[in-house]
């Protein structure tokens, strides 16, 4: 591999790590914002504590990226990730459960998607 394509690699590298911190931002963002405005606006209270859980996901994965690239002696040991990993999925789970359980719900009550 030359040299041009090896600072190419680490350049997209770099901007891969920049896009995944600004989604973990924009996630944290969207959902406080998401809480706030279900619990406050909308008295969803279902939905602002799915924004809120949504939001605690986007700083585990924010916080977990920020570790990675701390770690240049690898001292993260293998069962934190293993810790982390089971966060995701079990986070990944109670979502797709939720959705489910809200379709469900929808269904059976007759929402049509109207607010007014």
């Amino acid at each position: 591999m030359g040299e041009r394509s090896k600072r190419a690699w680490a350049g997209y590298k770099k901007y891969k790590f920049v896009m995944r911190i600004i989604a973990a931002f924009v996630g944290i963002t969207v959902g406080i914002a998401g809480c706030i405005a279900f619990s406050t606006v909308y008295h969803n209270y279902d939905a602002a504590s799915w924004a809120g859980v949504s939001a605690i996901f986007a700083t585990v994965f924010l916080y977990l990226h920020f570790a990675v690239r701390r770690d240049l002696e690898r001292v993260i040991s293998r069962d934190k990730f293993n810790v982390i990993l089971w966060i995701g999925f079990g986070g990944m789970c109670s979502g797709i459960i939720g959705f489910i359980t809200s379709i469900a719900l929808g269904v059976r009550n007759h929402e049509t998607g109207e607010f007014f």
